[in-house]
């Protein structure tokens, strides 16, 4: 299989009916701009995370925040209670192992530059 390296913006990705938020990807080249100026996200864009992404993070200045190869743990931070992840309350589906849930989370509200190499092409 050919890698394929996609440029873009990560985020925390929840609609109705999920069962909780999930990381995601946009790819760049499925942004277009409306007539205000604002960008508009395709769903033809949309990547779900998924174990062996490999994922390049960058700061504002360029420089590599967080890279590593996506490893989600679907069990830490389970509410006994629910039965659900949480973080600071909301519901998510898996947390990079290896790093702090907070961490992790934050990097995803920032909505930051990064390279996304995918483990597989659907």
């Amino acid at each position: 299989m050919t890698e394929q390296a996609l440029d873009g913006v990560i985020f925390a990705w929840m609609e109705q009916g999920m069962e909780g938020t999930v990381w995601a990807f946009q790819d760049e080249r499925h942004v277009a701009v409306d007539e205000n100026g604002e960008p508009k996200w395709s769903y033809s864009g949309l990547h779900v995370l998924e174990n062996g992404d490999h994922l390049i993070v960058f700061d504002i200045d360029g420089s590599i925040r967080w890279q590593g190869v996506v490893d989600l743990d679907m069990q830490v931070g389970r509410d006994p209670k629910h039965g659900m992840q949480t973080i600071r309350g909301t519901s998510v589906l898996g947390v990079q192992r290896g790093i702090a849930p907070e961490t992790w989370a934050r990097m995803f509200l920032d909505e930051p530059q990064v390279r996304l190499i995918k483990a597989r092409f659907s």
